[in-house]
């Protein structure tokens, strides 16, 4: 057991101490305690990446509201939206702060949800209700071809296990 534990020593130190050792090609070393030293090293920048993950929404900025995210929207001469974190030189564009906290689609209309968790309505035109909000982004599939994939999905899903099925006889 002690062998075991003074192995696995070994190959910890020979992990850390291995990126000091290994040479690129032009000669330097993989890694040098400057690059660990430095303030903007890539190190410490993947390392702050890394835990930005498991933060809580509450660590974006010093108030506890997180941090929005700035997108630039604009057209373009044939009509096609383009959305970029950079603002275009060419043309003006809206700036929009998206919570990455946050759904961007929010549905909000109780009649359409009723009509897609399959409750009737009396009152309600079917036609009317199954048009999808207007402050939905463009080019999202409209519900009646989200629906029809969906069955498209059930029919492959049942295709599968049939499939399955046939082949557990053999």
């Amino acid at each position: 057991m002690k062998l075991f534990i003074k192995f696995i020593l070994f190959l910890v130190v020979l992990a850390v101490a291995a990126p000091f050792i290994m040479k690129r090609p032009d000669g330097r070393p993989l890694l040098t305690i400057s690059d660990i030293t430095s303030g903007d090293s890539a190190i410490i920048k993947s390392f702050n990446t890394l835990t930005s993950f498991f933060r809580s929404p509450k660590d974006g900025l010093p108030n506890g509201e997180p941090s929005l995210t700035t997108v630039h929207k604009w057209q373009d001469k044939e009509g096609l939206w383009h959305y970029s974190d950079q603002q275009p030189t060419s043309t003006t564009s809206q700036i929009l702060a998206i919570n990455p906290n946050q759904n961007i689609l929010e549905m909000n209309d109780k009649k359409l949800l009723k009509i897609l968790k399959g409750e009737k309505e009396e009152t309600a035109s079917t036609t009317q209700d199954l048009e999808p909000p207007k402050n939905m982004i463009p080019g999202l599939p409209s519900i009646e071809q989200a629906k029809k994939a969906m069955d498209n999905a059930k029919a492959v899903q049942g295709l599968l296990d049939n499939h399955y099925k046939q082949i557990e006889k053999y």
